[in-house]
């Protein structure tokens, strides 16, 4: 039997590298051979959410000759190994054209974390999880729903937050603000690493098209660098081949998001897909929060 890699995208957040880790576990309990992996570095708020598990962090694996389990994203572009080694997927986002060569175990749902999906499935095959991985699954719905505040929210996000916090006591409120803090301090990055650290890259109507986030607590950190941001985005952009580039820092509290655009191109393609009449960069998108659910889709939509 095949070793199975239960692995998340490249950048990976929190909900990726938990999801990776629980769902490689609850497959080992169902008789598989699986460990979990990262495909790049992890984030602050990763780091302190498995310290707080007393856990250690997956580690960067050798995917060639394994079987490949996908979580918290189906798109080839986003993806570590080869798609012909792919035996499942367990996503929340839109679908985006994976072939595979047999059938697989997909399970696709509108909630607002993978990790949610993952403790819907524990919970449907009776499956009980330690304690160790109802936290890590607390911490990726709260990482991925900006504490349940992301219009990606749904009804069963809120319960089992709820539920999971019961089952092992933990104060939701605290614990998400030790991760919005530690997913906050930037202080150690330059400019470049932060454009890319939560970086993805789509592509609509035969466009490429890369865009990254920054989720902060405070966007203070980001006042009178505009400058450098361009032109940091510009190497990117090259660098990557773009024919459109946009990052976007969001603010948490506020749930707005303040986008940056390198050029004339970018800004036309913002104008239209977002309907604002700012020259400036960054522009202000009120009430945008999500890359998911509100950059995305009107994104697709109009290059499409």
């Amino acid at each position: 039997m095949k070793e199975v890699i239960v692995i998340g995208h490249k950048n990976p957040d929190t909900d990726s590298v938990v999801s990776a880790y629980v769902w490689s576990r609850v497959l080992s309990r169902l008789g598989d051979s699986a460990k979990p992996a990262v495909a790049g570095e992890v984030n602050k708020e990763t780091k302190l959410v498995f310290k707080k598990a007393g856990l250690e962090l997956p580690k960067k694996e050798n995917l060639k000759k394994a079987d490949i389990f996908l979580v918290d994203h189906n798109e080839e572009g986003q993806m570590a190994g080869n798609p012909e080694n792919v035996i499942g997927v367990i996503d929340h986002h839109n679908l985006s054209g994976l072939a595979t060569d047999r059938p697989i175990y997909f399970r696709n749902e509108p909630l607002g974390s993978t990790s949610s999906l993952i403790a819907r499935i524990a919970s449907e095959k009776e499956i009980e999880l330690e304690d160790e991985e109802i936290f890590l699954l607390l911490c990726g719905i709260l990482s991925d729903t900006l504490k349940l505040n992301s219009p990606t929210t749904t009804e069963y996000d809120k319960q089992i937050v709820k539920d999971l916090s019961d089952l092992i006591d933990e104060d939701v409120d605290k614990l998400a603000q030790e991760m919005f803090e530690a997913k906050s301090d930037l202080s150690d990055m330059t400019l470049k690493e932060i454009i890319e650290a939560d970086y993805k890259d789509y592509k609509f109507g035969g466009k490429k098209i890369g865009v990254g986030v920054a989720e902060v607590a405070a966007i203070d950190f980001f006042n009178g660098k505009e400058e450098e941001i361009i032109q940091q985005m510009k190497e990117v952009k090259k660098e990557q081949n773009l024919d459109h580039l946009f990052f976007g820092v969001i603010d948490i509290l506020n749930k707005d998001t303040h986008l940056y655009l390198t050029d004339k191109e970018d800004q036309k393609l913002a104008k239209e897909v977002f309907e604002v009449n700012s020259e400036k960069s960054p522009i202000k998108l009120e009430g945008v929060a999500s890359r998911k659910k509100q950059i995305i889709p009107p994104l697709s939509k109009t290059l499409k």
